[in-house]
């Protein structure tokens, strides 16, 4: 029986899906299966997991008939078969021992997830560039290979990354944990994420960086137009969850995570929307429901929690829910200040919006 099932969703991505594979067939624990969901690639993806598959019996082929990542998502955690579960998105690749490290860490020791530090890349013409992505903040370090809840570690709930570790099929079966099942490729990690970190009781981070996360690929759903409006499904999808069941952390995170979320459309807002044009009366139909929806979440913490949100946010909150076309202006001055001012980073935005309690 495998010991590690990972899961790989892919759609038309011939360019990178041989270095992605060579990465994980060849990974160092070999009582591994391989699942490969293809939502019907026409560019000779398809063709190329067919030849690694007639040479290596731990690759198996599942068709969807979706092209929903999320959905692919869904459909290998169903069909896994091992006690612990893996991601590796197709266009990534992984350390030759990352699963290995992940088993050896996790196995026996009654987790639910093992998570660990991750490298981004680009390619220049001739040298790939990397940049480590920390866990766990620096005054956090002295957690790394230690058996935490989130509680232990507040950041944590900041991530959005599922890929860089691996989960007990049997915690995420137990709380029905799945993924937004929204088309496309964009941001369906969210609220997976932020589910697996608020149900789980027993987590170890490791500080090393197994997993390549590529930030060069064009096609990626960050460079969508339509961001924001995805971020606004999470949101809606996250929300649904939480009718369902309450998971035992929430309310320790709640303020956090609609101010998270809040955040992050901003972001998106700005990047895929505002940089381009201007506040519209079609802009605001497109996020009516949104609007509505963080202000109910908003109002039903009461004043208590509200205070211990940082003042300028609380103020930001409020603009937003009773006037967006002011929000939206002020959002895209105070990108613009921010940039003359060297404060951001680059033209991507990264870093511009924190999730800050004071």
């Amino acid at each position: 029986m495998p010991k590690v099932s990972i899961i790989i969703p892919c759609l038309n991505s011939v360019k990178y899906v041989r270095e992605m594979l060579e990465s994980v067939v060849n990974q160092t624990l070999k009582e591994i299966e391989i699942l490969i969901i293809d939502a019907g690639s026409t560019d000779g993806t398809l063709e190329i997991f067919q030849e690694y598959a007639a040479k290596d019996g731990r690759i198996k082929k599942i068709h969807s008939d979706r092209k929903s990542m999320g959905y692919q998502y869904n459909i290998g955690m169903d069909a896994a078969t091992s006690e612990y579960i893996g991601f590796v998105e197709s266009d990534d690749y992984v350390d030759l021992n990352m699963f290995e490290e992940l088993y050896s860490n996790i196995h026996g020791q009654n987790l639910d997830l093992v998570k660990a530090d991750f490298e981004e890349f680009f390619d220049l013409p001739q040298e790939r560039q990397f940049t480590t992505c920390k866990l766990l903040p620096e005054n956090g370090g002295n957690l790394y290979g230690k058996i935490i809840n989130v509680k232990d570690c507040f950041p944590l709930i900041n991530g959005s990354y599922h890929w860089n570790g691996i989960y007990s099929k049997d915690f995420i079966n137990r709380n029905n944990i799945r993924f937004n099942e929204t088309s496309g490729a964009a941001f369906q990690d969210y609220s997976f994420y932020l589910l697996t970190m608020l149900y789980s009781e027993r987590i170890k981070c490791l500080n090393r960086p197994f997993y390549k996360y590529r930030t060069d690929n064009g096609a990626a759903s960050a460079y969508n137009p339509n961001a924001y409006k995805f971020m606004m499904d999470e949101f809606r999808y996250f929300c649904k969850c939480l009718e369902i069941s309450t998971p035992k952390n929430l309310d320790f995170f709640e303020v956090a995570i609609y101010i998270k979320f809040f955040n992050n459309f901003n972001y998106f807002l700005m990047f895929s929307h505002l940089q381009y044009r201007e506040y519209d009366a079609e802009l605001l139909e497109n996020t009516r429901g949104f609007i509505e929806l963080l202000r109910s979440k908003y109002e039903a913490i009461g004043a208590e929690k509200q205070s211990q949100i940082r003042r300028d946010i609380r103020d930001n909150i409020s603009i937003f829910c009773s006037d967006f076309e002011k929000h939206c202006y002020n959002l895209k001055y105070n990108w613009w200040e921010k940039f003359k001012a060297g404060n951001i980073n680059s033209l991507t935005g990264r870093g511009v919006y924190k999730c800050t309690i004071s």
